[in-house]
């Protein structure tokens, strides 16, 4: 979920396969792309995970995850100005993505695209305008790797949420650390997101225990939580 200038949410909901804006006021739809329901068309989504508004609010960037891509459509005129994968292709090939469940731009013009492929357990960096890939990293071990936070050290931390493990990795392919086991000696239960905070501290949607959890990622110490939560998949910081 990403919020628009006027402060309304833009959100994905994957079950109708429609992106939508609501009115913070009214909790109105007032923008909307995809068919409800509806997965096999021209203008239809499936299952979208992510979106993200960029570029001053006029373009929406949409993991379009069972089409197998990533596409940028124009907010205004609801054209798709860019796409990266083959609608509903599954390919081991340059250009083709196999589970892709993750994506937002690096910048506000959008000049490169982070993704991930969960099937291939990839984290690339596509440049926009050419379409190669600028960087790409692929974790041998991993299990089911979705979501990723670029940090302002030109890092990246990820989940795995069936490995029970959240890490982060610099653009040399190293692993700066890994955080599984907590400093209480329990084990990180079905993570679904990782933010790294400014105290380099890292924030943590932890499913397994329904909980939202800061987390000093060296010493895996606990030192602010959040229960109640429900089932967390995503979070935020403003």
């Amino acid at each position: 979920m990403t919020v628009a200038p006027n402060g309304n949410p833009l959100v994905a909901t994957s079950n109708g396969m429609l992106i939508q804006e609501i009115d913070r006021t009214n909790h109105q739809v007032v923008w909307q792309y995809g068919v409800l329901n509806q997965q096999y068309c021209d203008k239809c989504l499936h299952q979208p995970k992510k979106t993200h508004l960029f570029n001053n609010g006029t373009e929406v960037l949409v993991t379009d995850a069972n089409n197998r891509r990533v596409v940028i459509i124009n907010k205004a005129t609801k054209q798709i100005v860019w796409e990266y994968g083959h609608k509903a292709e599954m390919r081991d090939a340059i250009g083709y993505l196999k589970g892709n469940r993750f994506a937002m731009p690096m910048d506000e013009t959008g000049s490169q695209i982070l993704i991930s492929d969960t099937l291939t357990n990839k984290i690339m960096l596509i440049d926009r305008a050419t379409k190669n890939i600028a960087w790409q990293w692929q974790d041998a071990s991993g299990k089911w790797l979705q979501n990723v936070f670029p940090t302002s050290d030109g890092t990246f931390v990820a989940e795995d949420h069936l490995k029970n493990e959240v890490f982060e990795v610099n653009k040399d392919g190293k692993i700066l650390w890994t955080l599984h086991q907590l400093a209480d000696g329990t084990t990180l239960n079905y993570p679904t997101d990782a933010i790294k905070l400014g105290n380099s501290n890292v924030l943590i949607s932890e499913g397994g225990k329904r909980r939202i959890i800061e987390v000093n990622p060296l010493t895996g110490e606990i030192v602010w939580k959040f229960t109640g939560a429900g089932l967390p998949t995503a979070i935020a910081v403003e």
